[in-house]
C-alpha cells in the first residue's frame, strides 16, 4: 500500500513539476499603424499584407485600408514555456507588404532582428508608418547601442526615423 501512495505521489510531484516551468512571452512585432499614400492622395480599401516568420513557420495576417489610408495590425506575440535551447536562435523576419492594382509590389517594413523583445527603433517607426508608394525603396540602419554601429537593416518605401545610416536600396 505505501508503494503504491509513493507512486502515486511521485506521479503527482512529476505531472505537477511541468506547471512549475516558466513561461514567457515572446514579442516578434509592436502593434503596428500606417497610412499608405499614392501620389499624396490616401490609397483606401488596399489589402495590406503582414507576414511574420519565426523558427521555420510564417503567420500572414491581412488588413484593408480606410478612407483616409490607414491600416492597422495588433501586436504579434505568443506565451511559451521559458527554453533556453541552443536550437532556437531568436530570429524574427518581419514583411509588411501591399500590392498595387498594377502588380508591383509595395515594401512597407521588411526586416529580420534578433531577439524577441521589441526594440524602441521599431516600436516607434512601426507606430506611426506614412508611407509614399511612388517613393523608392531605401535601406534603413539601426543602431541597438550608443555607439551608433548599423546593427540590423530595414527596408522601406516609408519614411522612418532615428536610423544611423539611410540610402536607396540598389540590388
Amino acid at each position: 500500500m505505501k508503494l503504491i501512495q509513493l507512486l502515486s505521489l511521485s506521479i503527482l510531484l512529476f505531472l505537477g513539476s511541468s506547471s512549475l516551468v516558466g513561461k514567457e512571452v515572446y514579442q516578434y512585432t509592436p502593434e503596428i499603424h500606417g497610412v499608405l499614400t499614392q501620389s499624396g492622395t490616401p490609397m483606401n480599401d488596399q489589402e495590406v499584407v503582414l507576414r511574420v516568420g519565426v523558427r521555420g513557420d510564417i503567420q500572414e495576417f491581412i488588413a484593408r485600408t480606410d478612407d483616409q489610408g490607414r491600416f492597422s495590425f495588433q501586436s504579434v506575440q505568443e506565451t511559451k514555456p521559458t527554453s533556453s535551447s541552443f536550437l532556437d536562435q531568436k530570429y524574427v523576419l518581419v514583411f509588411l507588404k501591399t500590392y498595387l492594382k498594377s502588380g508591383e509590389e509595395i515594401t512597407i517594413w521588411e526586416s529580420s532582428i534578433d531577439g524577441y523583445e521589441i526594440d524602441d527603433f521599431a516600436r516607434k517607426n512601426m507606430n506611426n508608418l506614412n508611407c509614399e508608394v511612388t517613393n523608392e525603396l531605401y535601406y534603413f540602419a539601426f543602431s541597438y547601442s550608443e555607439n551608433g554601429d548599423d546593427d540590423t537593416y530595414v527596408y522601406s518605401q516609408c519614411r522612418l526615423f532615428g536610423y544611423v545610416d539611410s540610402g536607396i536600396y540598389e540590388e
